[in-house]
């Protein structure tokens, strides 16, 4: 036999290329997942955009922690705009969670968060440096 097929190296020698008991995001429980989410520090200062009714909700992620049965997103400052508009507007709300039970996330190849909340709606978290909110562009945003 010369396959030389998924997890095979061909003759005369077997190498796995994989250990099929390895934790990765699919295998793992929302709890497992979660913890491994909030360790990430490439999240730290990426942007976290919710859409609620119509509205989108943006800001740079501050921390991630979990507590009890949720886990807290923090942002250091936030804005908000209709979904059809492009301007940006100081919003006041900063920090929002979800329950750990009920909210599977998935995470893409670039490392982008995505999850459904529900009451809410879809949220994405993007690592720090991939498509950042420029604070300069929101209207009423005083930085200190």
């Amino acid at each position: 036999m010369k396959s030389k097929g998924d997890n095979c190296s061909g003759p005369p020698d077997y190498a796995v290329s994989a250990d099929p008991m390895a934790k990765t995001p699919s295998n793992m429980t929302n709890l497992e997942l979660w913890e491994m989410i909030a360790a990430r520090t490439d999240l730290i200062g990426g942007d976290c955009e919710s859409r609620e009714d119509g509205d989108v909700y943006r800001g740079p992620l501050k921390r991630i922690f979990i507590e009890e049965s949720q886990v807290t997103f923090e942002m250091s400052w936030s804005a908000t705009r209709p979904d059809d508009s492009d301007q940006w507007i100081v919003h006041h709300v900063h920090t929002f969670f979800t329950d750990i039970e009920g909210t599977r996330s998935t995470i893409d190849s670039n490392g982008k968060v995505d999850f459904f909340m529900k009451f809410l709606g879809p949220v994405v978290i993007f690592p720090k440096g991939q498509n950042n909110l420029d604070p300069a562009t929101v209207k009423g945003l005083k930085l200190k």
